[in-house]
Protein backbone atom coordinates (compact mmCIF):
# COMPACT_ATOMS: atom_id res chain seq x y z
CA UNK A 1 0.00 0.00 0.00
CA UNK A 2 2.92 2.63 1.09
CA UNK A 3 4.70 1.68 -2.16
CA UNK A 4 1.75 2.27 -4.05
CA UNK A 5 0.86 5.59 -2.81
CA UNK A 6 4.67 6.27 -3.22
CA UNK A 7 4.76 5.50 -6.37
CA UNK A 8 1.73 8.00 -7.41
CA UNK A 9 3.14 10.68 -5.34
CA UNK A 10 6.37 10.43 -7.30
CA UNK A 11 4.22 10.30 -10.93
CA UNK A 12 2.08 13.39 -9.53
CA UNK A 13 5.10 15.43 -8.67
CA UNK A 14 6.67 14.57 -12.14
CA UNK A 15 2.77 15.50 -14.25
CA UNK A 16 3.29 18.87 -12.04
CA UNK A 17 6.89 20.06 -12.99
CA UNK A 18 6.60 18.98 -16.49
CA UNK A 19 3.34 21.14 -16.22
CA UNK A 20 5.05 24.24 -14.78
CA UNK A 21 8.69 23.29 -17.42
CA UNK A 22 6.10 23.86 -20.34
CA UNK A 23 4.25 26.62 -19.15
CA UNK A 24 7.40 28.54 -18.27
CA UNK A 25 8.90 27.28 -21.86
CA UNK A 26 5.95 28.82 -24.05
CA UNK A 27 5.60 32.04 -21.81
CA UNK A 28 9.40 33.05 -22.33
CA UNK A 29 8.74 32.20 -25.96
CA UNK A 30 9.19 35.74 -27.18
CA UNK A 31 6.27 36.29 -29.36
CA UNK A 32 3.27 33.10 -29.27
CA UNK A 33 0.80 34.79 -31.39
CA UNK A 34 3.60 34.97 -34.30
CA UNK A 35 4.60 31.28 -33.38
CA UNK A 36 1.02 30.40 -34.62
CA UNK A 37 1.36 32.57 -37.59
CA UNK A 38 3.93 30.86 -39.09
CA UNK A 39 2.55 27.16 -38.36
CA UNK A 40 0.10 28.87 -41.71
CA UNK A 41 3.07 29.71 -43.30
CA UNK A 42 4.52 26.14 -43.51
CA UNK A 43 5.19 24.90 -47.60
CA UNK A 44 3.02 22.85 -49.12
CA UNK A 45 5.43 20.49 -49.78
CA UNK A 46 6.49 19.89 -46.45
CA UNK A 47 2.82 18.57 -45.62
CA UNK A 48 3.96 15.36 -47.44
CA UNK A 49 6.29 14.67 -44.47
CA UNK A 50 2.76 15.12 -42.18
CA UNK A 51 0.74 12.25 -44.64
CA UNK A 52 3.50 9.82 -44.28
CA UNK A 53 3.03 10.51 -40.51
CA UNK A 54 -0.47 9.87 -40.49
CA UNK A 55 0.43 6.93 -43.00
CA UNK A 56 2.39 5.31 -40.78
CA UNK A 57 -0.63 4.87 -37.92
CA UNK A 58 -1.73 2.23 -39.95
CA UNK A 59 1.42 0.45 -39.98
CA UNK A 60 1.92 1.01 -36.00
CA UNK A 61 -1.07 -1.10 -34.97
CA UNK A 62 -0.44 -3.60 -37.77
CA UNK A 63 2.96 -4.01 -36.05
CA UNK A 64 0.87 -4.11 -32.42
CA UNK A 65 -1.54 -6.43 -33.51
CA UNK A 66 1.28 -9.17 -35.22
CA UNK A 67 2.55 -8.91 -31.67
CA UNK A 68 -0.43 -9.52 -30.61
CA UNK A 69 -0.81 -12.49 -32.35
CA UNK A 70 2.38 -13.70 -31.88
CA UNK A 71 2.29 -13.62 -28.13
CA UNK A 72 -1.26 -15.45 -28.31
CA UNK A 73 -0.20 -17.93 -30.35
CA UNK A 74 1.25 -20.71 -28.18
CA UNK A 75 -1.85 -20.67 -26.20
CA UNK A 76 -5.01 -19.57 -28.84
CA UNK A 77 -5.03 -18.90 -32.76
CA UNK A 78 -6.55 -15.79 -34.15
CA UNK A 79 -6.34 -14.45 -37.31
CA UNK A 80 -4.84 -10.97 -38.16
CA UNK A 81 -8.32 -9.64 -38.81
CA UNK A 82 -9.44 -10.47 -34.63
CA UNK A 83 -5.95 -9.54 -33.35
CA UNK A 84 -6.75 -6.15 -34.83
CA UNK A 85 -9.98 -5.47 -33.94
CA UNK A 86 -8.95 -6.67 -30.37
CA UNK A 87 -6.25 -4.32 -30.20
CA UNK A 88 -8.07 -1.39 -31.24
CA UNK A 89 -10.30 -2.24 -28.24
CA UNK A 90 -7.54 -3.02 -26.47
CA UNK A 91 -6.64 0.88 -26.94
CA UNK A 92 -10.33 2.20 -25.65
CA UNK A 93 -9.50 0.11 -22.59
CA UNK A 94 -6.74 2.28 -22.30
CA UNK A 95 -8.13 5.55 -22.77
CA UNK A 96 -10.81 5.09 -20.12
CA UNK A 97 -8.82 3.51 -17.24
CA UNK A 98 -6.65 5.20 -15.10
CA UNK A 99 -2.88 4.30 -16.30
CA UNK A 100 -3.78 2.33 -19.36
CA UNK A 101 -4.35 -0.57 -17.03
CA UNK A 102 -7.98 -1.74 -18.82
CA UNK A 103 -5.58 -2.25 -22.35
CA UNK A 104 -5.06 -6.30 -22.10
CA UNK A 105 -7.91 -7.17 -19.71
CA UNK A 106 -9.97 -5.06 -22.40
CA UNK A 107 -7.98 -6.60 -25.67
CA UNK A 108 -8.35 -10.16 -24.09
CA UNK A 109 -12.53 -10.03 -23.31
CA UNK A 110 -12.75 -11.15 -27.14
CA UNK A 111 -11.21 -14.60 -26.17
CA UNK A 112 -12.97 -17.81 -24.82
CA UNK A 113 -13.46 -16.88 -20.94
CA UNK A 114 -10.85 -19.56 -20.06
CA UNK A 115 -7.88 -18.02 -21.91
CA UNK A 116 -8.60 -14.21 -20.79
CA UNK A 117 -6.23 -14.59 -17.52
CA UNK A 118 -3.25 -16.08 -19.95
CA UNK A 119 -3.93 -13.70 -22.97
CA UNK A 120 -3.57 -10.77 -19.98
CA UNK A 121 0.04 -12.09 -19.13
CA UNK A 122 1.02 -12.91 -22.31
CA UNK A 123 0.12 -9.21 -23.08
CA UNK A 124 2.92 -8.28 -20.42
CA UNK A 125 5.20 -10.95 -21.97
CA UNK A 126 4.76 -8.47 -25.34
CA UNK A 127 5.15 -5.07 -23.58
CA UNK A 128 8.07 -6.39 -21.70
CA UNK A 129 9.87 -6.96 -25.36
CA UNK A 130 9.09 -3.54 -26.57
CA UNK A 131 10.19 -1.92 -23.04
CA UNK A 132 13.84 -3.74 -23.71
CA UNK A 133 14.20 -3.17 -27.41
CA UNK A 134 13.76 0.53 -26.58
CA UNK A 135 15.82 0.23 -23.52
CA UNK A 136 18.85 -1.44 -25.79
CA UNK A 137 18.19 0.63 -28.44
CA UNK A 138 18.43 3.97 -25.53
CA UNK A 139 21.41 2.60 -24.00
CA UNK A 140 23.33 2.36 -27.32
CA UNK A 141 22.10 5.91 -27.97
CA UNK A 142 23.39 7.23 -24.46
CA UNK A 143 26.90 6.40 -25.27
CA UNK A 144 27.07 8.71 -28.30
CA UNK A 145 24.55 11.58 -26.22
CA UNK A 146 26.42 11.72 -23.27
CA UNK A 147 29.11 11.87 -25.08
CA UNK A 148 27.71 15.73 -26.17
CA UNK A 149 26.18 16.87 -23.47
CA UNK A 150 27.65 17.48 -19.76
CA UNK A 151 26.10 15.72 -17.11
CA UNK A 152 27.77 15.53 -13.94
CA UNK A 153 29.07 12.21 -13.09
CA UNK A 154 26.93 10.88 -10.57
CA UNK A 155 24.02 11.43 -12.55
CA UNK A 156 25.72 9.33 -15.36
CA UNK A 157 26.31 6.57 -13.40
CA UNK A 158 23.22 6.47 -11.72
CA UNK A 159 21.59 6.78 -15.03
CA UNK A 160 23.68 3.67 -16.39
CA UNK A 161 23.00 1.70 -12.99
CA UNK A 162 19.34 2.44 -13.40
CA UNK A 163 19.11 1.41 -17.21
CA UNK A 164 21.21 -1.81 -16.98
CA UNK A 165 19.87 -3.13 -13.99
CA UNK A 166 16.51 -3.07 -15.35
CA UNK A 167 17.78 -4.68 -19.34
CA UNK A 168 19.25 -7.41 -16.88
CA UNK A 169 16.04 -8.30 -15.32
CA UNK A 170 14.22 -8.30 -18.03
CA UNK A 171 16.46 -10.12 -20.29
CA UNK A 172 16.99 -12.57 -17.51
CA UNK A 173 13.03 -12.86 -17.30
CA UNK A 174 12.82 -13.56 -20.66
CA UNK A 175 15.56 -15.77 -21.68
CA UNK A 176 14.60 -17.93 -18.59
CA UNK A 177 10.94 -17.71 -19.08
CA UNK A 178 10.29 -21.43 -17.71
CA UNK A 179 12.53 -20.32 -14.50
CA UNK A 180 10.38 -17.85 -13.97
CA UNK A 181 7.35 -19.69 -14.07
CA UNK A 182 8.62 -21.91 -11.32
CA UNK A 183 9.30 -19.34 -9.15
CA UNK A 184 5.57 -17.53 -9.48
CA UNK A 185 4.29 -21.18 -9.20
CA UNK A 186 5.01 -21.15 -5.59
CA UNK A 187 3.33 -17.92 -4.95
CA UNK A 188 -0.14 -18.44 -2.58
CA UNK A 189 -1.87 -16.08 -4.41
CA UNK A 190 -4.64 -17.67 -6.94
CA UNK A 191 -4.01 -15.07 -9.81
CA UNK A 192 -0.06 -15.23 -9.64
CA UNK A 193 -0.42 -18.71 -10.09
CA UNK A 194 -2.50 -18.55 -13.28
CA UNK A 195 0.02 -15.88 -14.73
CA UNK A 196 3.11 -18.85 -14.03
CA UNK A 197 0.89 -21.31 -15.98
CA UNK A 198 0.63 -18.83 -19.20
CA UNK A 199 4.14 -18.33 -18.73
CA UNK A 200 4.63 -22.16 -19.77
CA UNK A 201 3.29 -21.83 -22.90
CA UNK A 202 5.80 -19.52 -23.96
CA UNK A 203 8.82 -20.73 -26.01
CA UNK A 204 12.45 -18.84 -27.18
CA UNK A 205 11.35 -18.92 -30.67
CA UNK A 206 8.15 -16.82 -29.45
CA UNK A 207 10.23 -14.53 -27.60
CA UNK A 208 12.30 -13.92 -30.75
CA UNK A 209 9.23 -12.95 -33.07
CA UNK A 210 8.43 -10.65 -30.48
CA UNK A 211 11.77 -8.80 -29.91
CA UNK A 212 11.77 -8.40 -33.84
CA UNK A 213 8.55 -7.30 -34.00
CA UNK A 214 8.97 -4.93 -31.23
CA UNK A 215 12.25 -3.68 -33.03
CA UNK A 216 10.17 -2.87 -36.04
CA UNK A 217 7.32 -1.20 -34.35
CA UNK A 218 9.78 0.65 -32.44
CA UNK A 219 11.22 2.20 -35.49
CA UNK A 220 7.98 2.88 -36.66
CA UNK A 221 6.84 5.01 -34.49
CA UNK A 222 10.20 6.87 -33.97
CA UNK A 223 10.17 7.76 -37.69
CA UNK A 224 6.49 8.83 -37.66
CA UNK A 225 7.48 11.11 -34.74
CA UNK A 226 10.82 12.65 -36.35
CA UNK A 227 8.39 12.91 -39.52
CA UNK A 228 5.52 15.22 -37.27
CA UNK A 229 8.85 17.72 -36.03
CA UNK A 230 10.63 17.88 -39.18
CA UNK A 231 7.28 19.11 -40.48
CA UNK A 232 6.89 21.40 -38.00
CA UNK A 233 10.00 23.00 -38.82
CA UNK A 234 12.22 21.06 -36.26
CA UNK A 235 15.05 20.33 -38.62
CA UNK A 236 16.67 17.49 -36.71
CA UNK A 237 19.72 16.24 -38.65
CA UNK A 238 19.63 12.32 -39.72
CA UNK A 239 22.76 11.68 -38.63
CA UNK A 240 21.24 12.95 -35.03
CA UNK A 241 17.72 11.43 -35.15
CA UNK A 242 18.47 8.70 -34.39
CA UNK A 243 20.42 8.61 -31.53
CA UNK A 244 18.06 11.49 -30.00
CA UNK A 245 14.92 9.57 -30.33
CA UNK A 246 16.06 6.29 -29.05
CA UNK A 247 17.05 8.60 -25.85
CA UNK A 248 13.92 10.30 -25.98
CA UNK A 249 11.98 7.22 -25.76
CA UNK A 250 14.40 5.91 -23.52
CA UNK A 251 13.73 8.45 -20.99
CA UNK A 252 9.89 8.84 -21.55
CA UNK A 253 9.78 5.12 -21.11
CA UNK A 254 11.22 4.96 -17.87
CA UNK A 255 9.15 8.21 -16.64
CA UNK A 256 5.90 7.68 -14.42
CA UNK A 257 3.07 9.46 -16.05
CA UNK A 258 -0.52 9.73 -15.89
CA UNK A 259 -2.53 8.94 -18.91
CA UNK A 260 -4.36 12.56 -18.91
CA UNK A 261 -1.25 14.51 -18.85
CA UNK A 262 1.12 12.05 -21.15
CA UNK A 263 1.02 15.07 -23.70
CA UNK A 264 3.10 17.61 -20.76
CA UNK A 265 5.14 14.82 -20.08
CA UNK A 266 6.14 13.76 -23.47
CA UNK A 267 6.71 17.56 -24.59
CA UNK A 268 9.00 18.00 -21.49
CA UNK A 269 11.01 15.52 -22.30
CA UNK A 270 11.54 16.32 -25.87
CA UNK A 271 11.78 19.63 -25.40
CA UNK A 272 14.87 18.75 -23.33
CA UNK A 273 16.02 16.91 -26.30
CA UNK A 274 15.31 18.35 -29.48
CA UNK A 275 15.23 21.81 -28.07
CA UNK A 276 18.46 22.51 -29.22
CA UNK A 277 17.14 22.19 -32.81
CA UNK A 278 14.39 25.11 -32.38
CA UNK A 279 14.36 28.43 -30.87
CA UNK A 280 10.38 28.00 -30.06
CA UNK A 281 9.63 25.14 -27.96
CA UNK A 282 6.05 25.40 -29.19
CA UNK A 283 6.16 24.12 -31.85
CA UNK A 284 7.93 20.83 -29.73
CA UNK A 285 4.58 21.02 -27.88
CA UNK A 286 2.06 21.19 -30.84
CA UNK A 287 4.22 17.94 -32.28
CA UNK A 288 3.93 16.41 -29.34
CA UNK A 289 0.39 16.25 -29.20
CA UNK A 290 -0.36 15.79 -32.84
CA UNK A 291 1.24 12.14 -32.06
CA UNK A 292 -0.65 12.26 -29.23
CA UNK A 293 -3.65 12.23 -31.42
CA UNK A 294 -2.55 10.35 -34.02
CA UNK A 295 -1.05 7.16 -31.87
CA UNK A 296 -3.53 6.91 -28.82
CA UNK A 297 -6.93 9.16 -29.55
CA UNK A 298 -8.02 8.10 -33.01
CA UNK A 299 -6.92 3.84 -32.95
CA UNK A 300 -9.15 4.79 -29.33
CA UNK A 301 -11.93 6.21 -31.29
CA UNK A 302 -11.67 3.42 -33.38
CA UNK A 303 -11.89 0.77 -31.18
CA UNK A 304 -15.28 1.66 -30.47
CA UNK A 305 -16.63 0.81 -33.33
CA UNK A 306 -16.11 -2.69 -31.99
CA UNK A 307 -17.52 -2.56 -28.81
CA UNK A 308 -20.39 -4.11 -29.60
CA UNK A 309 -18.95 -6.39 -32.24
CA UNK A 310 -18.19 -9.49 -31.48
CA UNK A 311 -15.43 -10.71 -32.57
Amino acid sequence: MKKTLTYNIIRYCISIICLLFLTYKILSTDDIKLAFTQLYLIPVERYILLILAVVLLPVNIFWESIKWQTALSNIIGITLKESIKSVLWGYTGAFITPNSIGEYPTRSLNLPEGYRTKAVTMGFVGSLTQTLVITLCGIVGLLFWIKEHTLNTHTTIALYCAIIIVSTIGILFLINIKTAAICLQKSRLNFIGKIAQSLNYTTHSQTLKLFIISFLKYVTFSTQFMLVLIFLGIDIPLNRAAVDMSVFYLFLTYTPLINVFEVAVRSSIAIFIFGRYTDNPLYIVIGSTIFWLLNFCIPSLAGLLFVKKKV
